[in-house]
């Protein structure tokens, strides 16, 4: 009988951005994601719970017949007797692609499909060599903290439960809820920041206000980014956020370069610019506004 994490057996079908975190045991055919697939694709997945079993025995998928594999990987220690692998048990006829395997956690150095790597090349900051092609703009985010997946990537459609919550809590106040979780009365339900780097500043302001968010900018130099873009945000794009909650951007600006008091990247600076250097915006309204009083008493 197949045993899967999410599913035992899957037909002619497509898996996608899903993962699996609980423990799995049975006899034949186990996967900590899926036991069995049959001319199947599954792109964008993970498994990370402990999976044991007899025979066709993967970290990922036990067993794997005329089907593609890709962008997945797995963590999770695996145990069995014939047909083992970190990542799969069994395959034929199949194609397994820029698919990987935690071989300290797995205990595992061998797979019928994917390339194994050890911890510290699947953790953040991740090995160049690993999470080959993967998106990591819409599908996927850097666990750069260690605080969502133990510094594994995670989807981005993904919520956690926060450490020492069980699912079905109501999280306290000022907290935002978990996977499983309802927000508590008058809690906001967290939403997705707009991905927003590299737009000009205009339009990143308005995806992120008709998202809810409210908007900081600070400006930086940049010798990449033209003039007036995002070059970054913080927090990062895809991240989940409650309506009203800050999202600073940070803006290339010639005029935020360390060229000198007269000087931007781009060689001298214009009049307006350089009164803003040394003496800020207020002093550029005060003789604006200084201006406008004489020409007006002249008249």
């Amino acid at each position: 009988m197949e045993v899967g994490g999410l599913v035992g057996t899957s037909n002619n079908g497509t898996v996608t951005s899903c993962y699996a975190r609980g423990a799995v045991s049975g006899n034949n055919l186990v996967g900590g994601l899926i036991g069995r697939i049959q001319y199947d694709t599954v792109t964008s997945c993970y498994a990370t719970g402990a999976v044991s079993g007899n025979s066709d025995v993967g970290g990922l998928i036990g067993n794997i017949a005329n089907g593609t594999v890709t962008s997945c990987y797995a963590t999770g220690a695996v145990s069995g007797n014939n047909d083992v692998g970190g990542l799969v048990g069994y395959i034929y006829n199949s194609t397994v692609s820029s698919c990987y395997w935690d071989m300290e956690t797995s205990s595992q150095s061998i797979s019928s499909g994917g390339d194994g790597r050890i911890t510290t090349e699947m953790t953040y900051p991740y090995a160049a060599n690993t999470y080959v092609g993967w998106d990591f703009t819409t599908v996927w985010a850097a666990d750069t903290d260690s605080s969502v997946n133990s510094g594994y990537p995670y989807l981005r459609k993904q919520a956690f439960l926060p450490e020492g919550e069980e699912e079905g809590e109501t999280p306290s106040e000022g907290e935002m809820p978990g996977e499983g979780e309802t927000p508590g009365e008058g809690e906001a339900t967290p939403v997705q920041t707009p991905v927003v780097q590299g737009m000009t500043e205009d339009q990143a302001r308005a995806q992120l206000t008709a998202a809810g968010f409210v908007v900081q900018v600070r400006y930086e130099s940049s010798d990449s980014v033209p003039e007036g873009q995002v070059i970054r945000q913080e927090p990062e794009g895809g991240v989940l956020l409650a309506p009203g909650g800050t999202v600073t951007l940070v803006i290339s600006s010639d005029d935020a370069s360390e060229g000198g008091c007269c000087q931007n990247s781009k060689g001298l600076m214009t009049p307006v610019a350089l009164i803003r250097r040394l003496l800020g915006d207020w002093l550029l309204i005060g003789v604006s506004m200084g201006a406008l009083i004489l020409v007006t008493r002249r008249r």
